[in-house]
């Protein structure tokens, strides 16, 4: 709200959004905005004590002998109302707003500008409103602001634009392939798992359908099969498989399988059953229509899990990643490898 000045002291309230103002206050009525200044209530500004005010309106055309109607704080079907002198009035919270003007920037590109009114002195912590993002950079007017903890914030004393430019914030290490599509050496592999905490590891069954499975109950036993990774950004992901290899990687065929030379790509999303899966960065894939997530399903038929699609965001859809890496352990003895006893496994990255 604007306080703009009125005659002899008093003062009218003017709506930033409406640009209108609040008109005469009558006991019992709901309060009806003004477009014409003319018609604006005139508030005596009265007991004011720190930050605190009560609105009298002065204007006595049409008001019973006796009664002074005073702006109240109780609604009448969603309006405000009038009431009179004889009962306690609303005390008023009035404290100075500045507007802020953020605008969100990724890959150097606005996604989004938001405009609020913050109170004077309120320390103003910047996050982001797009999922799977964080800021990176953070600028107040001309005024470049340093993190503290990771955490950019600053006091709100004047009207600003504020520049955000956010980077993306993901569960897992993007892959950037070789020029020929093979893995590099630093791909980080995740085994990924859906549908519950304890969760359906993804598989890729080599065969006919070069199929892919989500198994159950598997926590140990890894193999090049369970290991995938991401590439692309959060809103073109491209997902390979280890065992698969080169040029391979999942479809948006309904169920979803490998496959060669495949343009298929997934936008990540927030998981509606994120609260059930606390501390384990959990999303969503989804493809093309905002109705068609990839979700575990079983098909009783083949007596599998299969990677199908389903219209809600919830625990079936929800993915979680746990990086692994193969191990090699070789064993020698006088130079010569003991190759009965050679190891390969996939083991959880940490362990």
């Amino acid at each position: 709200w604007y306080v703009e000045a009125g005659d002899d002291g008093n003062v009218k309230l003017k709506n930033v959004s409406t640009n209108k103002y609040i008109g005469q206050i009558r006991k019992s009525e709901a309060v009806v905005m003004q477009a014409d200044v003319a018609n604006a209530a005139q508030f005596a500004w009265t007991n004011q004590t720190g930050t605190y005010a009560v609105f009298k309106d002065v204007n006595t055309e049409g008001v019973a002998e006796g009664d002074l109607n005073y702006l109240y704080g109780h609604v009448n079907g969603g309006n405000l109302v009038g009431w009179e002198a004889g009962s306690n009035p609303t005390q008023w919270s009035v404290a100075k707003v500045d507007r802020i003007t953020v605008k969100y920037k990724l890959n150097d590109v606005v996604q989004s500008t938001v405009t609020e009114y913050v109170r004077q002195g309120t320390v103003y912590t910047v996050s982001s409103p797009i999922d799977f993002t964080a800021p990176s950079a953070v600028t107040v007017g001309e005024t470049e602001l340093e993190a503290g903890d990771g955490v950019f914030s600053f006091t709100v004393t004047e009207g600003a634009t504020v520049t955000v430019e956010l980077v993306e914030d993901l569960p897992f290490t993007k892959t950037v392939l070789n020029p020929d599509g093979t893995f590099p050496a630093n791909t980080a592999w995740y085994v990924v798992k859906q549908h519950s905490t304890a969760g359906y590891a993804w598989t890729w069954k080599y065969d006919e359908t070069n199929g892919v499975t989500a198994e159950s109950g598997l926590t140990t036993g890894y193999t090049d099969n369970h290991l995938w990774c991401f590439a692309g950004s959060k809103d073109d992901l491209k997902i390979y498989n280890k065992a698969a290899g080169k040029g391979f990687s999942l479809t948006n065929t309904n169920p979803a399988s490998m496959a060669a030379e495949n343009n298929a790509v997934w936008k990540m999303v927030k998981s509606a059953a994120e609260a059930s899966f606390a501390g384990k960065n959990p999303f969503c894939l989804q493809n093309g229509d905002a109705n068609s997530y990839l979700n575990a399903q079983n098909n009783k038929e083949k007596g599998i899990n299969e990677l199908k699609y389903w219209t809600s965001r919830d625990q079936g859809s929800t993915i979680m990643v746990i990086p692994h890496q193969p191990l090699s352990i070789k064993y020698m003895f006088k130079g010569e490898e003991l190759t009965d006893l050679s190891v390969n496994e996939v083991v959880e990255v940490g362990s």
